[in-house]
């Protein structure tokens, strides 16, 4: 098999934490059908406001990156009544954490079946590839079709949030 690594526990862990164990690996020998890197820029938050209902208080968290780079895009959220402080300044940088964790995607199609599950940790090593390294699978999808069986894996930075 081209796509190695180890084996994982079956179902997976449904507690919120990636289950580590498995992890594939991308290189030269892999039979690769197609690979691209996508920039979803449209989906990125410069900036949160978050506004509490009770008091009328409104937190504002930006996206300081995003908006040195000219960009633009807000999220008002009214909140429970009588959030914290806190509360809100964490939900506001979850918001902005989340829009920024879809910004970047790398799509590889393999001519294998099932190589990979969501939450797999999937390493690029290939020669002729600039942005070689480790990923998390986001979205995977199996299919076949004329020339085989193949599996379009989806993947993110390792740390995005679902």
């Amino acid at each position: 098999m081209s796509l190695h690594g180890t084996t994982a526990e079956w179902p997976p862990d449904l507690t919120g934490w990636w289950n580590d164990s498995r992890e594939r690996v991308v290189d030269d020998s892999a039979r690769l059908l197609a690979l691209l890197r996508r920039d979803r820029r449209y989906g990125a938050l410069s900036q949160v406001l978050m506004r509490d209902r009770w008091s009328g208080r409104v937190e504002q968290v930006d996206n300081a990156a995003l908006l040195a780079c000219g960009g633009m895009a807000r999220r008002v959220i009214t909140m429970p009544t009588r959030s914290s402080y806190k509360a809100m300044r964490y939900s506001g940088q979850f918001q902005l954490e989340k829009s920024a964790a879809e910004l970047e995607r790398v799509e590889v199609t393999l001519g294998e079946p099932f190589c990979a599950w969501p939450g797999d940790l999937v390493t690029i090593q290939r020669a002729d590839w600039d942005w070689n390294g480790r990923y998390r699978a986001a979205q995977v999808s199996v299919g076949m079709d004329s020339g085989g069986y193949w599996t379009r894996i989806e993947l993110a930075l390792p740390d995005f949030v679902i």
